[in-house]
């Protein structure tokens, strides 16, 4: 039954917490552990770093600034954000930002 859900909503409506993902799915943190370990090969905590940081992602091309999407995400401190997200990206929130805004051409 817990393989059913739709993990992503899920992680975004957790807030992107293991304990707040446990309590809702009714099942212990060890056991959401163990099967993010089995299901996704990867800890709970990084596939949660990786769904956060594709949400992120997603409001930077949506021309959301980088202080808002760090404000809404809760990210712990700002350069938390910054250093994830530049080492998954190769390149600051700030930097994709400017390389993917709507209104970016060539000629900018």
């Amino acid at each position: 039954m817990i393989a059913a859900i739709n993990w992503v909503k899920l992680a975004s409506v957790s807030c992107y917490d293991a304990g707040t993902m446990a309590r809702k799915t009714r099942v212990t943190v060890r056991q959401l552990e163990r099967f993010f370990q089995e299901d996704f090969g990867r800890t709970s905590q990084d596939w949660f770093l990786e769904q956060h940081l594709i949400a992120t992602r997603s409001l930077l091309m949506e021309n959301t600034s980088v202080k808002s999407v760090d404000f809404r995400f809760h990210f712990k401190e700002p350069s938390h954000f910054i250093c994830s997200f530049q080492r998954v990206y190769e390149m600051t929130p700030t930097e994709f930002f400017n390389r993917f805004r709507p209104w970016h051409s060539e000629r900018d």
